[in-house]
């Protein structure tokens, strides 16, 4: 008696099988595409008249642990943190910030020639950096900030020890004007600048 209707419960399960299989894209979570973004400070000032004739090597930034990935690190709350597996530095944070800084103070004319860190050529002076921040903080919707903190040290090794002759810190929080990932990273952009400003300003001083 029972046979016809497990014959036909057999027929509705096997044809419903063959379409989830010929359907099966389509069942797929689709997720978002992954966008690399790359944060540049555009150096638009006059060169130095005169420079040193010191040679500076940048050396490989440091960069805080929470930090230190490519993807973008986003503050929620006082202690809450996100990171973002779409949207992300082109390249890791330490080799940006090292090039971007490289570039800027070879611009300056600050001092004869800046060196990378994998140059073998001999400087008079080095260089280096610690990033202390790096995160868009959206723990507030009406004042969105791109924050980016950067500790610097310049050495001399024109003395039989390494010399430290300048050191100081730098934040900078950028308003933004919305969520979008490319919003944060122009604002990064802006806060370098600021940041690498305010630094060639002091190291201009002194060699005064």
């Amino acid at each position: 008696m029972n046979r016809p209707h497990v014959s036909f419960s057999l027929r509705f399960g096997t044809a419903l099988a063959a379409a989830l299989l010929a359907g099966g894209c389509s069942l797929k979570k689709q997720y978002p595409a992954k966008q690399t973004f790359l944060v540049e400070a555009r150096r638009t000032g006059d060169a130095h008249a005169s420079s040193s004739p010191g040679v500076l090597r940048v050396r490989n930034f440091q960069v805080a642990a929470p930090f230190e990935g490519k993807g973008f690190v986003y503050r929620t709350s006082e202690l809450g943190y996100q990171t973002d597996f779409y949207h992300e530095f082109l390249v890791a944070p330490r080799a940006l910030l090292t090039e971007q800084t490289r570039q800027w103070l070879g611009a300056s004319s600050l001092f004869r020639f800046v060196l990378g860190s994998g140059s073998n050529a001999d400087a008079t002076h080095n260089l280096e950096g610690n990033v202390l921040a790096l995160f868009g903080d959206y723990r507030e919707s009406a004042s969105r900030q791109a924050v980016l903190a950067v500790e610097f040290f310049l050495t001399s090794e024109q003395s039989t020890s390494l010399e430290i002759i300048f050191h100081k810190s730098y934040r900078q929080e950028i308003p933004l004007e919305d969520r979008a990932p490319e919003s944060l990273a122009k604002g990064w952009g802006k806060a370098l600048e600021q940041i690498l400003t305010a630094l060639e300003q002091d190291l201009a001083k002194l060699s005064k």
